[in-house]
């Protein structure tokens, strides 16, 4: 509790007041000084024998009851320590607190409050993205500027975008970040299978809704694709079929003479294929930019035993999708095309979280 001057000059003088001189020594009653100062300030709390103890020992040994201030030691920190350390971090953005610490002699602690309080920096992780060879910005850029120009939400309804992932039942284990702590060494292992158990799965996502997953267990060649995709156009409605666009990378079974024959007796022209769909983009395409972390994050959680729950957990994730998930997200693709032309084909994740 917080006493004003006037409470503690009223608790030194009442508690001193109920002293009387008894056996050759004075003899003073803190539950009298807590009842006068009851009578004295009655909206106030009383302070505690033990407050009261402490504000009588302040007196007795400062003769005051207003608390002193602490004299500081002088900062070393000074506006040439201020600015040589700007100069510092200007120069190596990547350098740690501990090393900035270790060149200008200062603690640590000093080091982060200069850095975030004085010169107002602040860490910022670095964003990992997929690599852009020097073609590709232009060929994102055309797509961009067709998909902005020819697609609406109305579109985006029948707009298909597909691919197709691993999902590995042991999932991944990094051997330099694995640790187990013991005062002896436990000599453990992990065994790691010679063809690790593993499902593929294929997915199209529209506006409206997702078409698989579609489960496969051998690497896909332009047959089991083309399989595939007849197993997504028996899902299709009679409107979709006449309709709906399909979307696809530039993986070597998609692109097959085979494979694109199938596609167009299907879909006749309304297929966006190698020579629009710019490569090395899950930036712009919903089962990478959305689906497929989300999946393998909610998958993993429940820790899968066997392929067949595997197959239970991915099924049961993609049930679960709402339809307004799939709204905000083919409204967040008009942003990321926007993006994308503003950054002339190049990334654009990291600037904005999208």
């Amino acid at each position: 509790m917080v006493l004003t001057t006037a409470q503690r000059s009223f608790v030194i003088e009442s508690y001193f007041r109920s002293g009387r001189f008894l056996n050759e020594r004075w003899i003073y009653s803190y539950d009298a000084c807590s009842m006068d100062f009851a009578d004295q300030f009655p909206t106030a709390q009383v302070p505690s024998k033990e407050a009261i103890r402490k504000l009588v020992d302040k007196f007795r040994t400062t003769g005051s009851v207003i608390n002193q201030k602490h004299n500081r030691r002088p900062s070393r920190i000074t506006e040439n320590t201020v600015e040589e350390i700007r100069q510092r971090m200007l120069h190596s953005p990547k350098k740690s607190i501990r090393r900035l610490s270790l060149e200008t002699g200062l603690s640590v602690g000093s080091c982060h409050k200069i850095v975030r309080n004085r010169i107002h920096m602040y860490p910022y992780r670095i964003s990992v993205l997929h690599e852009l060879i020097p073609t590709d910005h232009a060929k994102r850029i055309r797509y961009c500027q067709w998909f902005k120009a020819n697609v609406d939400n109305n579109q985006l309804d029948t707009m298909f975008f597909t691919d197709e992932a691993w999902l590995h039942l042991s999932g991944y284990i990094n051997s330099q970040n694995f640790r187990i702590w013991s005062t002896e060494n436990p000599h453990q292992y992990i065994e790691s299978p010679l063809h690790p158990l593993k499902i593929g799965i294929w997915i199209a996502i529209s506006r409206t809704r997702i078409i698989g997953p579609i489960f496969f267990h051998e690497t896909i060649d332009s047959e089991r694709y083309c399989g595939i995709i007849d197993q997504f156009y028996a899902q299709l409605n009679d409107y979709e079929k006449n309709n709906c666009w399909f979307q696809q990378d530039s993986a070597t079974s998609h692109t097959s003479h085979h494979t694109m024959n199938h596609l167009t007796a299907l879909f006749n022209n309304r297929i966006i294929k190698k020579d629009l769909w710019p490569p090395r983009s899950p930036d712009l395409t919903p089962p990478d930019y959305f689906l497929f972390g989300s999946l393998k994050d909610s998958v993993f959680r429940r820790n899968p035993h066997t392929l067949q729950e595997l197959e239970q957990y991915t099924t049961e994730f993609i049930r679960s999708i709402q339809p307004q998930t799939l709204v905000n997200v083919f409204n967040n693709m008009h942003i990321r095309i926007k993006s994308c032309l503003a950054q002339n084909g190049g990334h654009f994740q990291h600037l904005r979280n999208l």
